[in-house]
């Protein structure tokens, strides 16, 4: 029987991403909560199909998340616009690469950590003179990658395909779960996600700061922390099944 037997978790992803952690958990027996925190809305601008019809002029698409490359797609279709063949990818981590390859698409360009910080260390001394980059991201991205193109004079444009919303129908539901101490256990998948799951808790917020926090990610891991976190923990791959042997790795140890 597994350490999670019993164990009740609050997963606050969106339910279309949050299958292969429920499975897992179930798998071991754990209960599960699903409580997404964060809504994506496609950004349909007159600025981003003026950047989409011009796509041909780029060399490389530059995609952070499964969610850009979702709304890159999309903003696609409804442009009119097919993507050219000479262009290349360049992502940030396994599951942006995966959201390309499901689109049949592949990336050039993977860091070796998955992290901004990486990608701009070693991907922008790859790129030679005068390519040109298309940047897509969300509203709430870190400015890491932009500053990183900017130090280095890069020519890119910024194309943001997404808002990031919070879930505020949710507030109740998080706020009556801390205060009845329904979890055990949280997971974050993003910094964007910690913030809300803040934001919504309102003043039972203390009662989440303490439980076992498990984070896919360091940014993710520094936004806990920032926000007063003190019992985090992180796996050292960004898979569902990496963080739930975490969790029994941490609850084996604290029971």
């Amino acid at each position: 029987m597994s350490v999670l037997s019993g164990k009740e978790v609050l997963i606050t992803r969106a339910s279309s991403q949050a299958d292969p952690l429920k499975k897992r958990l179930i798998s071991r027996g754990a209960g599960v909560t699903l409580l997404p925190l964060l809504t994506f809305v496609k950004r349909k601008t007159r600025e981003n199909f003026r950047l989409l019809n011009k796509l041909d002029t780029y060399d490389w698409v530059l995609l952070t998340s499964s969610n850009g490359v979702r709304f890159f797609e999309e903003l696609l279709w409804d442009a009119g616009v097919r993507a050219p063949y000479h262009l290349k990818y360049a992502v940030v981590g396994p599951k942006t690469e995966l959201a390309l390859e499901e689109r049949g698409m592949s990336a050039a360009f993977l860091p070796s950590v998955y992290s901004a910080e990486t990608l701009v260390k070693e991907w922008i001394p790859q790129l030679k003179a005068r390519e040109r980059i298309l940047y897509v991201r969300g509203n709430l991205s870190r400015e890491t990658i932009r500053e990183g193109l900017n130090h280095q004079h890069i020519s890119f444009d910024s194309l943001t395909a997404y808002d990031t919303l919070i879930v505020e129908e949710n507030e109740y539901d998080v706020q009556y779960g801390l205060k009845h101490r329904e979890w055990e256990a949280l997971t974050f998948f993003s910094p964007s996600a910690v913030d809300a799951f803040y934001k919504l808790a309102g003043p039972y917020i203390n009662e989440g700061l303490h439980l076992p926090c498990f984070c896919i990610g360091p940014t993710t891991e520094q936004k806990a922390v920032q926000l007063g976190f003190s019992n985090i923990s992180t796996p050292g791959t960004y898979t569902a099944e990496a963080l739930v042997e975490t969790m029994e790795e941490y609850f084996t140890e604290k029971g």
